[in-house]
């Protein structure tokens, strides 16, 4: 259940904010997407968050699974560095994916299984994240309380 602050608050707006938010976010990113490409900075988007580093990249795990690893501020990606045991990797954050340090990091994720990143996910925090199947979202936790969340507000 959400708290009470923010039940309350979402209750008392009117329900086509939810909407006009998304679009909003969903214009803003495009927006800075267009000005990165033409000032010729990045033809992918925003580079912290378009996939190109390795510290916002999706790994294959030893099973074939796949896990996220976005930890955009450097506290989380120490977090990382400190779960991995490799604290030569603390100056990666920005190399490219596709470098040798990409490579190693891929490696090394190859080394667990999908549960065990899943465990370790819930473990450390550093913002690394299972990729699920769309039966596995609809048993998670978080979409669970979603799920429950919206059925409350829908309610009202």
């Amino acid at each position: 259940m959400l708290p009470n602050k923010i039940n309350t608050e979402i209750q008392n707006r009117p329900r086509h904010l939810f909407g006009y938010c998304t679009c909003w976010c969903h214009g803003y990113f495009l927006g800075n997407h267009d000005s990165y490409k033409k000032a010729g900075i990045s033809e992918t988007g925003i580079p912290e968050i378009s996939g190109t580093r390795i510290n916002y990249a999706i790994y294959e795990t030893k099973d074939q699974r796949y896990v996220t690893l976005v930890p955009l501020k450097e506290k989380f990606w120490q977090n990382f560095c400190k779960l991995a045991g490799k604290t030569e990797w603390q100056g990666w954050m920005s190399k490219q994916v596709g470098s040798a340090e990409y490579t190693e990091v891929a490696a090394f994720f190859k080394t667990k299984t999908w549960s065990e990143w899943y465990v370790l996910s819930t473990k450390i925090d550093c913002c690394l994240a299972p990729v699920l199947t769309a039966h596995e979202r609809n048993e998670h936790p978080f979409f669970i309380h979603l799920k429950k969340d919206k059925r409350e507000l829908d309610d009202i």
